[in-house]
C-alpha cells in the first residue's frame, strides 16, 4: 500500500509548530520534519471585554456544570480539552504561546491548567478561575465517580471507600492545593496575593450560585447568563466509615485553608457587588428562578430575555 505524498496532522491548539510527516519521492525512509510556521500577527492590544477566563479544572469540583455556563457564554471563543493524560500541567510558557497563537480564545476549562499562569507576562488580560470544595466530599465524589463511570477501569470499582482512600492516601493528601501549584502544594500567602491584586478568583463549590452570581454583576458582558443545571453528580450508594472521613481530614490541612480563603474571597467580592442584603437576596432568587426553568427545559432565548 503507497502512502500519500504527505500526511499533515490536525491542527493541535497546543503546539504552536505543528509537525509534518513527509515521504518525499526520493526518500526510502519515513522522515520526521519540522514545518516553519510564521506565527500569526498577534491583534491590537485587548480592552477589558477581551480577557481571556482560564479555568483550572479541579476534578469533582463542579467543572462539568461551569463548562456548561462557559459554552453558553463564550460559544466558538471557548475550548474545553478533554484530558486523556491529566497528569501533565502546562506551564506557564506554555499558556502564553496558546494565548498568543490562539488568540481568539476567550475561555478555557482543563484539567491540565493549574495557576501557573503567565500572570502579568502576555499582551492580553488573563483571569485565573477555580473552584475548590471540602476535601472529605471532593474525595468522596471521585471515588462514587469513578466507581459508576461505565469507561474508566479503577480501583474503585472493586473497592470499599475505606479502603480506597486507604490505599490512595499519598494522592489524596491536599489534592487541591497540589493540584493548583502544579505538583507542589499552593501557599495561601501566594493565591490571597493572586486575589488581591485581581488576577485569579477562588470559590467554593459550596457557594456555587452566589459564585455565579458574582461572576454577572462582575463581567455582565461575559457573562450575561450564568444560570444552570447540575451536571455530572453521582449518587453514593454504600456508606462511609467517620474514621475515614477523619483520615481524610486530617491529610487536608492545606486544603481546608483553601477553603476558608474561597468562602472569605466570595463574601468580600459579595459585599464589593452587592453590599445590601435585600438586593443579594432579590438577585439570588432571580437566579434559583432561572436554574428551575433550565432544568425544566425553558427555550434559551427565555431564559436569556430574564436573565
Amino acid at each position: 500500500m503507497s502512502l500519500p505524498s504527505f500526511f499533515q496532522r490536525a491542527p493541535d491548539p497546543h503546539d504552536p509548530l505543528p509537525f509534518v510527516v513527509g515521504l518525499p519521492p526520493s526518500a526510502k525512509t519515513l522522515r520526521f520534519f519540522r514545518r516553519q510556521v510564521s506565527p500569526p500577527p498577534l491583534p491590537p492590544a485587548p480592552t477589558d471585554g477581551e480577557r481571556a477566563y482560564l479555568c483550572a479544572h479541579i476534578p469533582k469540583c463542579g467543572g462539568k456544570t461551569f463548562n456548561s455556563i462557559l459554552l453558553r457564554n463564550f460559544t466558538t471563543a471557548y475550548y474545553r480539552e478533554e484530558s486523556l493524560d491529566a497528569t501533565y500541567k502546562y506551564p506557564a510558557a506554555r499558556i502564553k504561546e496558546i494565548l498568543q497563537r490562539r488568540f481568539t480564545l476567550r475561555a478555557v476549562s482543563s484539567h491540565r491548567l493549574t495557576f501557573d499562569l503567565p500572570w502579568a507576562a502576555t499582551t492580553r488580560p488573563i483571569l485565573g478561575l477555580t473552584f475548590v470544595r471540602d476535601p472529605v466530599e471532593r474525595t468522596l465524589s471521585e471515588y462514587f465517580f469513578q466507581r459508576q463511570h461505565p469507561g474508566i477501569a479503577t480501583p474503585a470499582k472493586s473497592l470499599s471507600a475505606d479502603d480506597y482512600v486507604a490505599r490512595h492516601l499519598p494522592r489524596i493528601k491536599n489534592f487541591q492545593s497540589v493540584f493548583l501549584g502544579s505538583g507542589r502544594p499552593a501557599s495561601v500567602a501566594a493565591v490571597t496575593q493572586l486575589l488581591d491584586q485581581g488576577w485569579a478568583h477562588v470559590f467554593p463549590l459550596e457557594r456555587f450560585e452566589e459564585a455565579m452570581l458574582c461572576l454577572e454583576r462582575a463581567y455582565p458582558a461575559d457573562f450575561r447568563d450564568a444560570s444552570f443545571k447540575i451536571h455530572n453528580q453521582a449518587s453514593r450508594d454504600a456508606g462511609v466509615l467517620p474514621s475515614t472521613r477523619e483520615i481524610i481530614l486530617a491529610h487536608s490541612p492545606l486544603d481546608l485553608a483553601l477553603v476558608a480563603l474561597a468562602h472569605r474571597h466570595l463574601d468580600q467580592f459579595l459585599d464589593r457587588l452587592m453590599p445590601s442584603v435585600e438586593s443579594r437576596q432579590s438577585a439570588l432568587a432571580g437566579l434559583r428562578r432561572r436554574n428551575a426553568q433550565r432544568s425544566s427545559g425553558t427555550p434559551e432565548k427565555q431564559l436569556l430575555a430574564d436573565a
